[in-house]
């Protein structure tokens, strides 16, 4: 019976071992994932420092060939006058804007001496109608 009992916690021991290997099995799979992609992240930042670097080089050359050529200063003028031009556009622009309002009056101006003036005509008619009623009547 002991002995039974021993071969019984030795199959359950052999079991559970197999099934920690599984376990730990499954387990390393993820993490050698992620040690992999651990190490093409370092190789994808080192190879952007190494552009970083290289192109930090090209814009220093650049700015240096623009200054031996004066060219930089065309570009700080031409930005200046880009300011400029844009601050005249505005005002140009608030200025049209109370052209627009002043034309806007000027037309409801238009309109109302229009309508005060068929006002004046039909009341002069209507007072000449009036008029021939009244002689009518006292005739």
């Amino acid at each position: 019976e002991k002995k039974l009992r021993v071969q019984e916690e030795q199959s359950l021991t052999s079991a559970l071992i197999a099934e920690g290997r599984g376990l730990l099995d499954a387990a390393a799979a993820p993490a050698n994932a992620l040690g992999e992609a651990l190490v093409q992240l370092e190789q994808h930042r080192d190879e952007l420092l190494l552009w970083t670097a290289q192109i930090r080089r090209h814009v220093d050359d650049l700015v240096m060939q623009m200054s031996e050529r004066r060219a930089l200063e065309l570009v700080y003028r031409a930005e200046d006058h880009a300011a400029e031009l844009q601050r005249l556009a505005s005002a140009l622009d608030s200025g049209l804007g109370n052209v627009r309002h002043v034309s806007l009056n000027a037309t409801s101006a238009a309109h109302v001496h229009s309508n005060i003036q068929s006002l004046i005509e039909e009341s002069e008619r209507l007072a000449t109608d009036a008029l021939g009623t009244v002689k009518e009547a006292s005739a």
